[in-house]
C-alpha cells in the first residue's frame, strides 16, 4: 500500500514573464507502508494512524499499522467491495 501522489506536472513559477517561461517538475515523494495486500479497497483513516481496509481476494477485513504490519480483523464471506462506517453503517 502507497500512499497518495500527484501526476508529474510542469509547475509555473511566479514573476515568469510571458515571454520567458520557467518550468519545474513535482515529482512528490511516495512512502510504501505495506506490502502484500490482496486487492485492497474502502480504506478508513483510523485515530491511532493506522489504516482498516478490506482485501477483496483474500476476503478480510486488515488493519495496516503506521510501521506497516497488517493484522486480519475479520474473515468475511463473499469478496467485500467496500468498508462501511459511521452513520451510513448503522443505516443498512
Amino acid at each position: 500500500m502507497a500512499r497518495a501522489s500527484l501526476a508529474r506536472r510542469p509547475l509555473e513559477l511566479a514573476g515568469a514573464s510571458h515571454y520567458s517561461r520557467v518550468v519545474a517538475t513535482v515529482t512528490p515523494a511516495i512512502t510504501q507502508i505495506a506490502s502484500g495486500l490482496r486487492f485492497p479497497e474502502g480504506p478508513v483513516a483510523m485515530p491511532d494512524g493506522s489504516v482498516i481496509l478490506v482485501e477483496i481476494e483474500r476476503r478480510t477485513l486488515s488493519r495496516v499499522t503506521p510501521d506497516g504490519k497488517v493484522r486480519v480483523v475479520a474473515t468475511l464471506g463473499a469478496g467485500p467491495t467496500a468498508l462501511p462506517w459511521g452513520r451510513a453503517a448503522r443505516s443498512t
